[in-house]
């Protein structure tokens, strides 16, 4: 009996339990967070000027004292001398939305061109890529190709620099 008590596994002599455990829950992803900033710029073609931008990000640690965000980023700026959209990606250090501490961003850009544009003529249209760089103050830098048809004094190429507060 004593034999058989151990063959069907009555007695096990310290072995463990190997039952399969339940998997952990798969980390669900982090919810994403907008974060808006303004910035007051100068730069051209679009002269002196309002931006608005937002950035799209997933919620992470980071050193950056209250709101981050990294990922794809939108700005709509109007000026004095013209207006532009961008699209593209970004990363923002916003304590206090809307006002940003840094950040950084490349786009692809739509501007067109009225009142005193700088570099160009008015009523053009332009398509280009331009990036900002932020830390309390911004530097942007790219350039645009013109689009459509000609006015007399209009550039063909602009090359975009600027500067502003904010991000």
């Amino acid at each position: 009996m004593l034999a058989a008590a151990l063959l069907l596994g009555g007695a096990r002599d310290g072995a463990t339990d190997t039952a399969p455990q339940p998997a952990a829950p798969a980390p669900s992803p982090s919810p994403s967070r907008w974060t808006p900033t303004l910035s007051l710029r100068a730069a051209q073609p679009t002269a002196f000027g309002l931006s608005l931008a937002v950035t799209i990000g997933a919620d992470e640690p980071s050193p950056c004292p209250g709101h981050s965000a990294t990922g794809p980023s939108a700005s709509v700026e109007g000026g004095t001398g013209g207006g532009m959209i961008g699209v593209g990606y970004g990363a923002v250090c916003a304590p206090t939305p809307p006002f940003g501490l840094g950040g950084l961003a490349v786009r692809a850009a739509y501007a067109r061109t009225w009142g005193h544009p700088w570099s160009t003529a008015p009523d053009q249209n332009y398509v280009g890529i331009y990036g900002d760089v932020s830390v309390l103050l911004t530097l942007r830098v790219g350039v645009l190709k013109h689009v459509g048809r000609s006015a007399p004094g209009a550039k063909d190429w602009v090359f975009l620099l600027g500067g502003g507060i904010g991000f």
